[in-house]
């Protein structure tokens, strides 16, 4: 069965033949690299040493044995099975891969990594036309090795083609999250006061209808399996088939936009055709599309649950894709829907002016294009513009569109290497029957300078979002209020690596209100100049070649101006500890603990602060 694999690890032989020793021969150390597979092919008769029991792996081969070694390589050749039809290969006398690995342990970092192609065989025919006479007069028949190399190569060139024609891959993630309220206030009916987490999904009250008493962690948990089957099919030379099909209850979780009631399903997260044109690519069916942080693009939707498809910005659409070049452009059109689409928490109508749901996609269908262009000294240009309209409500209700205009430019700053700056600027225009809705605060701008400094890397930016401002992206998250709107001000990190394993971060923003109103973040009335404020900061520290812990602690304030009476700053608290471990390549362990400390800011009344606790065990392995 292994055949083809001797064959390969004994070209490697005759390569590195003059610093070659052996174990199994007197005059060589059993620790030596090559120990195993020389042994190997020993055993098999291929090399057999001198009648001393010495291999004298320093003195030059002749000629002669040389093609001694070639003539019983030869005798290991898999016999002839007829020519390869119908796309259908008899591999019984191949080598698999994982018989590969084990047998180039030895030689590792001596021979490349593609071992066991078609190469391999083209260097063996070359080295029977070259020692032909010396075959000849061992008394190999030389003709017909040339026939059964041939066809080995023919055998070898299909299987590389079926191997290369459907692949699948797998992702399996298996999470536990638990509870735990010990809000101090049992009048939960009137005041709503309940632990809430970052993404503002909440526990479960063990008693809510009569009175908030708090739940334990045991009697609170929920389990969540995800798993993914990828499936890549080449098509032929221009045009591949794929697939993400989902099964578990994770999605269905997300969608519910609560920690109760996820049942199992199926779900077709990805699944498209993409082909070359010869002028760009195009995509149809279901596939990812990420436009900028302020026009397309997804909020991570679960802060506890890590996630690469989920977490990635991506967000699943149906529709046509194409990316192409155009005038030393990049090009990426598209049109898509995007009401039949895993959209985390629901589909979320229009409403007058943005989502009622930040995960969803508030209109069902789009089209547009996204443009960028590379400068000298390294100058990037994007633009982004498209439509967004609801199927059923456009040109019957106001809105019934949103037209996104984005621009934004990255330019490098040759002080320092990796030192840019960058800035952004995007409108979401709603229209009504074609109109666009006129003097509404409806723009969003940003800029950024990062600067890594040795081991320390520094970021500084501002930005500045209008009320009204209604794009389905992700630009920031304070507490458990994604992309707040009606806001201005700066924010800044700031990371420093100590050594490969400890590390530090802190960050912060300073924003205050434009206008009265147009975000609450747990209180009502507030008004133009109010303070928001955002504290962030940690420590990771990885304490083996497997094992890593971290701390973070992140402190939201709002400061109003106008204060009722018995009204002080509402504060709201995560401290979250980690430990993950790396339980081989394809396999990770996760375990986090979340302490909350909500404070509504009111004294001497009954209110809506909350406290406790969010744990999460994860389990995910990958094949």
């Amino acid at each position: 069965m292994r055949k083809t694999l001797y064959l390969v690890i004994a070209l490697t032989v005759l390569c590195v033949a003059p610093i070659y020793a052996q174990g199994a021969f007197t005059d060589v150390p059993s620790e030596h690299w090559a120990y195993d597979a020389v042994e190997s092919l020993q055993a098999k008769g291929i090399l057999q040493g001198y009648p001393d029991g010495t291999y004298q792996g320093k003195r030059s081969m002749s000629r002669y044995e040389l093609a001694t070694v070639i003539a019983r390589l030869l005798q290991q050749l898999p016999p002839p099975q007829g020519p390869v039809t119908g796309g259908t290969v008899d591999t019984s006398g191949f080598a698999t891969k994982g018989d590969l690995n084990t047998a180039i342990d030895g030689v590792k970092g001596m021979i490349p990594a593609n071992v066991a192609t078609k190469d391999d065989v083209a260097a063996l025919r070359k080295l029977v036309d070259g020692f032909k006479d010396e075959l000849q007069s061992l008394g190999v028949d030389v003709d017909q090795a040339k026939r059964d190399l041939a066809a080995l190569s023919a055998r070898v060139d299909a299987i590389e083609a079926e191997l290369k024609r459907v692949r699948f891959t797998g992702v399996f993630n298996v999470a536990a999250k638990v509870y735990s309220d010990n809000t101090p206030n049992t009048n939960y009916v009137t005041t709503g006061a309940m632990l809430t987490d970052k993404d503002m999904r909440m526990g479960n009250p063990i008693n809510n209808s009569a009175g908030h008493v708090g739940s334990s962690s045991l009697r609170d948990m929920f389990v969540y399996r995800d798993f993914d089957l990828n499936i890549v099919g080449r098509v032929n030379e221009n045009t591949t088939a794929s697939a993400t099909i989902n099964f578990g209850n994770y999605i269905n979780y997300l969608n519910s936009g609560v920690n109760s009631g996820a049942m199992d399903a199926f779900t077709p997260y990805y699944m498209a055709i993409a082909t070359d044109l010869g002028f760009g690519q195009l995509t149809v069916g279901r596939f990812p599309l990420q436009l900028g942080n302020y026009t397309f693009k997804m909020p991570v939707a679960d802060s506890y649950i890590s996630l690469a498809k989920t977490d990635s910005g991506n967000r699943p659409v149906d529709g046509a894709m194409l990316k192409t070049g155009l005038l030393g452009l990049d090009w990426t059109w598209f049109a898509a829907q995007h009401d039949k689409v895993p959209s985390y928490a629901g589909y979320a109508p229009f409403t007058s002016f943005g989502p009622s749901n930040i995960y969803g996609v508030w209109f069902t269908q789009s089209a547009g294009v996204q443009i960028g262009a590379n400068l000298p000294a390294n100058i990037r240009l994007g633009a982004t513009y498209y439509q967004g309209w609801d199927r059923n409500m456009y040109k019957t209700s106001a809105p019934d569109l949103v037209e996104v205009i984005g621009g934004d430019i990255a330019v490098p700053i040759p002080l320092v290497e990796g030192m840019a700056l960058s800035g952004s600027w995007t409108q979401a225009r709603p229209k009504v029957d074609g109109s666009r809705i006129k003097n509404i605060d409806d723009e969003a701008w940003e800029g950024r300078l990062n600067a890594p400094i040795g081991n320390l890397k520094i970021g500084v930016g501002y930005r500045d979002i209008g009320g009204q401002f209604s794009a389905p992206g992700a630009w920031d998250k304070i507490g458990n209020i994604n992309n707040p709107v009606n806001v201005k001000g700066f924010n800044a990190d700031l990371a420093y690596d100590f050594s490969d394993r400890f590390s530090v971060n802190l960050g912060g923003e300073m924003l205050e209100l434009r206008e009265n109103g147009g975000i609450t973040f747990g209180a009502t009335g507030l008004a133009k100049d109010d303070q928001v404020n955002k504290f962030v900061g940690g420590l990771a520290y990885k304490f083996s070649d497997t094992d890593k812990v971290g701390l973070d602690v992140e402190f939201d304030e709002l400061d109003a101006a106008a204060r009722p009476a018995k009204f002080d700053k509402p504060t709201t608290t995560y401290v979250t500890l980690a430990w993950g471990r790396q339980l081989g390549d394809n396999a990770n362990l996760k375990v986090g603990y979340q302490f909350i400390d909500a404070d509504a800011g009111t004294t001497g009344v009954a209110d809506s602060s909350y406290k406790g606790s969010v744990g999460v065990v994860q389990l995910g392995v990958s094949f």
